[in-house]
C-alpha cells in the first residue's frame, strides 16, 4: 500500500513532457465559428507557462483577443485571459488538465495520453464544454496538441459530436525570440 501511494506522489518521466511548454509563446488562432464554408476569423495572443511544484505541473495564462458572439452570424473582438494546468497523474497513468477564462464561470477537466506520430509527438485529451447558445451540457471534445519541433507546436479543439470530428479552433504557438 506505501509503495503504490510513493509511485503516485513521484515525479516520471512523462512530466518531462511538461517542460517543453515552460517560456513565452506568441499565438495565432483561427476560430471557425461559422462552419468551415466560411473564413475562419484571425485572432492573436501570447502565453507564458510555468511548471509548478517540483514540475508536476505546468501552468500556462493566456492574454489574447478573442471573438465573442455578437448576434447571428456576427461577432465580436474582445480581450481575454485564461488559466491552463496540465499534468500527469502517475496514479490514474494519464495526462490531465483544466482551462478556465475570464469570458465564462466553467471550470473544464480533461484527460488523455501522449502518442507519437511520426515526427512529433500527439498530447490528445478528452472532456466535456458546455455549449450554452445551444443548450447543451456537456459535449463531448477532444484537445489536440500537436509538438511541431523546439519552438511551435499547435492546439486544436474538436467537438466530437456526430461520425467526424469538427475542428472548432486551431491555435499556433510560436516560442518568443530570445525568451528563456
Amino acid at each position: 500500500m506505501i509503495q503504490r501511494w510513493k509511485r503516485s506522489v513521484t515525479v516520471a518521466q512523462e512530466h518531462e513532457t511538461l517542460a517543453y511548454f515552460e517560456g513565452e509563446w506568441q499565438t495565432e488562432t483561427q476560430l471557425f465559428a461559422s462552419g468551415h464554408d466560411q473564413a475562419p476569423i484571425h485572432t492573436r495572443g501570447e502565453a507564458i507557462g510555468e511548471r509548478l511544484f517540483g514540475g508536476r505541473f505546468l501552468q500556462m495564462l493566456y492574454r489574447g483577443t478573442t471573438a465573442v458572439p455578437a448576434g447571428p452570424g456576427a461577432f465580436d473582438l474582445v480581450e481575454a485571459e485564461g488559466l491552463h494546468t496540465l499534468g500527469f497523474d502517475t496514479y490514474r497513468n494519464l495526462f490531465v488538465g483544466t482551462w478556465i477564462d475570464s469570458l465564462s464561470t466553467s471550470l473544464i477537466h480533461f484527460t488523455g495520453t501522449l502518442c507519437d506520430d511520426g515526427d512529433q509527438q500527439v498530447l490528445n485529451l478528452y472532456g466535456q464544454q458546455d455549449e450554452p447558445m445551444m443548450g447543451i451540457v456537456g459535449r463531448a471534445v477532444k484537445y489536440v496538441y500537436r509538438l511541431r519541433d523546439e519552438s511551435r507546436f499547435d492546439f486544436e479543439l474538436y467537438d466530437l459530436v456526430g461520425c467526424t470530428d469538427h475542428l472548432l479552433l486551431k491555435m499556433a504557438y510560436t516560442r518568443t525570440p530570445d525568451a528563456p
